[in-house]
């Protein structure tokens, strides 16, 4: 004991000298283990690439003759065969700028000793490497994201709006920070959004958004990219893979209303690299939209140009001057529950007449949403030049406009604009101007305003309307382009092929596109795992690879980056040539997958179809590295049972369901570094159905804009985390992350942590509920809604929740804990309990909160929707907390606050805790 104390000791004086040098000390504790395949894997941080020289420590030295490590960094051997040694040994490592996997294999010289080799692996301490530097929360991104609407924006920045899934079209609710910068192309001088760099750069990735084509195909259209004022490039966008409708799985029959899934993302690789400092600018071309020609195009052809769908497409822009005169009053009288849209976002009473179509305000607050422009059968046929809306009327001479801001009333809705404002007979104020962090409204009357004052808004946004009766094709909101972002990468080099790797081209591949590939690719697979299992080059070039490639054991594939091995797939099934890249169903060991693109062809969600970019069964030693997927149904649906897998550094973009799904039964596995964008459901889920995923780590990710369900999911399981992810913008079915026992999952069971991670504008209107989901939420459905597995919240930000900031649903929830959260402008609660049953009323339980701190309330700090006996869900305060729960003791210390609404239709007097001293 003395001895391994003495050995101990030592260990830490090596880390406290060699970490007070020029690098960081990655520690043991905090790596991947694969306790079956003798591995820990490390996520090293460079801001600069090179060789560096690493020290491995380890706090046994018993017989280090009959054990040596197998070094790999990024899926290539560093070291075959490194031998230990009493003061630790020392590596140079070959590094690239940004996220590094390094890899540390025990093996034994001795087969007498094989049953040893996992002692050996418990006493490495960790690793030191020179030039190392700890990773933000949210990972290290190889690209430096610009929004539209912090640039210059010569067109409209819109947004934000929060409202999806329904016949009005909210292009921003979909947009990075729901903001984003529309460029009309139909205007004589040409729009464009010229963006700044903050770093060099040699290739970008535009996320955009075009309107679809009449029938649901798509369009096609280009943008210029003018560098530093010199037309360098032009980029090819489509609606091709955006645009969906009606109900899940959704179908691209603008028939079905419902639009969403606005966005896509086009890559462009530079010719030059440019420093920070230089302009960027997206200039939208004159009437360049097209019909995408039928039939399915090899993307990298681009798109070919068809039909110019210009005058029906964007029918709701070209309406004629002057030509504003509404419909016969016999043609608009209907009920409300029949109207059918036939309009946009903000449209004016002239717009909608131009339109043919009846326009007719309902009171406010407007409930379900019934659309104010609508007709009764089919579309009115439109005029083909913009109107020339009326004046704005005056506000009531009755309304008193001169009053204190505290003392206003909220008397509009999200983008109103003047003339809709003053047309209700309230007042409009810009002031205090934007950002207004305290949300008073613009729109407004005050405490004494006139004989028929209007009536107060509900909590901001207003709930969205249901789908009409005879749903339309839904109205584009603009004739041209909205661009939410570019990213900007710095693209290295092409890589070189790892030694003995067998390259795919000398099986019959076909690096310029025009043949099929796949036969090439299962070929060399099948070569190389024949020899026993190494390495399959992918050079340079754009494969199409119309189908599965199925990995081996041992077996791993290569290319030269994702910017320059591309690989692409055709069609919606396997059948018409879907690509994807697939370890076995029973499981592939020590499979392989590093550095090269693949690029799918999926236009419409088909939860039959296995069509995601990877999938099978990766296990035992498998790694996932530097992946960039597109286009495909899921980026990674991993079928279990399996274990000891790393997925790091992958990009995923554009897909029609989830970024990432663990289903069923998967153990010791890192998920980690990766960034998800704009995917058709959760961007990470762990799925237990039937069997228990156990010691997941979900860490340093980027989850964006999931267009359906959350960021992060959680359904059952055991002793698993998500730590260090940023988490942004959930549109709709979802928040930030969601913790539950849901989809016939594996009750959750042990701890479940949820840690520094931080969630933006987190939660949504939910289309079936009609009542808000959090950031953060739990819910407990399955096993009679009771959910009793311990979770804990610990160091998390939750900022700008456009609802709640946290929503516990179910009959029962108990053990979970909340310490050290911030929770930052929500709009309308910190905490949110439902029961699961209409009307959605009684929660059991507890939740103990501690230093879990408000500030900028917009409407109340707790809700509780019980039309029982009251206190039945204990919220235990441990202390520390501000801005809501103290204040929330009695109602008295709010004011005696009591707001009347409705539970899912049983209207009710309910009392809230405000957050006191809030105009």
């Amino acid at each position: 004991m003395a001895f391994t104390m003495r050995l101990t000791l030592l260990v830490v004086h090596v880390i406290a000298h060699i970490t007070a040098s020029n690098g960081s000390w990655h520690s043991a504790k905090q790596a991947h283990k694969g306790s079956q395949t003798s591995r820990l894997v490390f996520t090293v941080n460079m801001n600069v690439g090179g060789h560096r020289q690493g020290t491995i420590l380890y706090n046994d030295t018993e017989e280090l003759d009959k054990f040596f490590i197998e070094v790999t960094t990024n899926g290539r051997i560093t070291t075959e065969k490194l031998l230990l040694d009493k003061q630790g040994v020392k590596v140079v490592f070959p590094l690239r700028q940004g996220i590094n996997i390094i890899q540390l294999r025990v093996h034994s010289t001795s087969p007498s000793r094989a049953s040893s080799i996992g002692d050996i692996l418990d006493t490495i301490e960790g690793l030191y490497v020179e030039g190392s530097v700890p990773a933000p929360v949210g990972g290290i991104q190889p690209f430096v994201t610009l929004e539209a609407e912090d640039a210059i924006c010569t067109g409209k920045v819109i947004g934000p709006t929060y409202l999806s899934y329904t016949d009005t079209i909210y292009l921003p609710t979909e947009a990075s920070n729901r903001m984003a910068c529309q460029l009309n192309t139909s205007t004589t001088e040409k729009e464009y959004v010229q963006f700044t760099t903050s770093t060099s750069f040699n290739a970008l990735s535009l996320r955009y958004s075009i309107p679809d084509s009449p029938t649901g195909g798509g369009l096609t259209m280009q943008v210029d990219v003018v560098i530093n004022n010199n037309i360098t490039e032009n980029l090819t966008l489509t609606s091709a893979y955006s645009w969906f409708y009606g109900k899940y799985p959704f179908t691209n029959d603008p028939k079905q209303g419902n639009p969403h899934h606005f966005y896509n993302e086009g890559r462009l690789k530079l010719s030059n690299t440019y420093p920070a400092g230089t302009t960027v600018k997206i200039m939208a071309t004159n009437s360049n939209m097209q019909l995408l020609t039928p039939g399915r195009i090899h993307q990298k052809e681009l798109f070919k140009s068809g039909e110019s769908c210009s005058t029906n497409k964007l029918q709701y822009e070209k309406t004629e001057a002057g030509d504003s005169q509404p419909p016969p009053p016999d043609l608009c009288q209907t009920n409300d529950t029949e109207r059918v849209g036939c309009g946009f976002d903000g449209i004016t009473a002239a717009q909608c007449h131009s339109l043919k179509c009846c326009f007719k305000e309902l009171p406010n607050p407007n409930p379900h949403g019934y659309p104010y422009c609508f007709h009764t059968s089919q579309p009115p046929s439109p005029s083909p030049s913009p109107p020339t809306p009326p004046s704005p009327p005056s506000p009531s001479p009755s309304m008193n406009c001169s009053q204190p801001l505290p003392s206003r009333k909220d008397c509009g809705f999200f983008n109103i604009t003047p003339a809709q404002c003053i047309a209700k007979g309230c007042c409009y104020k810009e002031d205090p101007p934007a950002p207004n962090p305290k949300h008073i409204p613009w729109c407004f009357f005050n405490h004494e305003p006139g004989p028929n004052p209007p009536h107060p808004s509900p909590p901001h946004p207003p709930p969205p309307p249901p789908p009409s009766p005879t749903p339309l094709p839904p109205a584009p909101p603009h004739t041209g382009i909205t661009i939410d972002l570019i990213d900007l990468y710095n693209v290295p080099l092409p890589l070189s092929p790892p030694a003995n790797a067998l390259n795919v081209v000398s099986f019959g591949a076909d690096p310029e596109g025009k043949m099929n590939s796949l036969k090439a690719f299962q070929d060399a697979v099948n070569a190389a795992s024949k020899n026993g299992g190494g390495a399959v080059w992918i050079p340079p070039g754009s494969y199409l690879v119309q189908g599965h490639v199925l990995m081996m054991d041992n077996v791993s594939l290569h290319g030269a980056g994702p910017w320059y091995s591309l690989l692409h797939g055709t069609g919606n099934t396997v059948s018409e040539g879907a690509i994807g890249i697939f370890a076995q169903t029973k499981g592939t060991k020590n499979l392989g997958l590093f550095d090269f693109a693949i690029i799918g062809d999926i236009r419409e969600r088909n939860d039959g179809q296995p069509v995601q970019g990877v999938g099978g069964a990766p296990v035992d030693g498998s790694t996932i590295q530097n992946i960039y997927i597109q286009h495909t149904k899921c980026g990674f649906w991993l079928d279990g049972p399996g274990a000891d897998l790393v997925v790091a550094g992958n990009i995923v973009r554009d897909t029609m369901a989830d970024g990432i799904n663990l289903h069923t039964g998967w153990d010791s596995v890192t998920i980690t570094h990766n960034s998800f964008r704009n995917t058709g459901d959760d961007g990470i889920a762990l799925w237990s159905q039937n069997t228990a995923d156990t010691n997941i780590s979900i860490t340093f990710n980027l989850v964006q804009v999931p267009v359906l369900a959350n960021c992060i999911a959680i359904y059952g399981g055991n002793n698993n985390k998500a730590t260090d992810n940023v988490l942004a913008d959930s549109i709709q079915g979802g928040g930030g992350v969601h913790v539950g026992n849901r989809f016939t999952s594996v009750p959750l069971a042990g701890t479940t942590l949820l840690a520094r991670n931080s969630i933006y504008r987190g939660g949504c209107l939910d289309m079936n509920w009609k009542f808000g989901v959090g950031s953060l939420w739990f819910y407990a459905l399955d096993g009679a809604g009771i959910m009793d597995g311990e979770i804990n919240i610990v160091d998390t930000i939750i900022a700008d929740s456009p609802y709640n900031a946290i929503f516990l649903i179910g009959n029962t929830i108990k053990n979970i804990n909340f310490h050290n959260v911030s929770v930052n402008n929500a709009q309308q609660f910190v905490l949110e309990l439902r029961g699961t049953k209409a009307p959605y009323a009684t929660i059991l339980g507890s939740a103990s909160f501690s230093s879990v701190k408000a500030d900028k309330l917009n409407y109340t700090a707790i809700y509780n929707c019980e039309n029982q006996e009251p206190n039945q869900f204990d919220i235990i305060d441990m202390g520390g907390n501000i801005g809501w729960l103290q204040q929330c003791h009695s109602n008295n210390d709010c004011g005696n606050t009591t707001v009347t609404t409705t539970c899912q239709g049983a209207s009710q007097s309910t009392s809230y805790c405000a957050h006191c001293g809030f105009p």
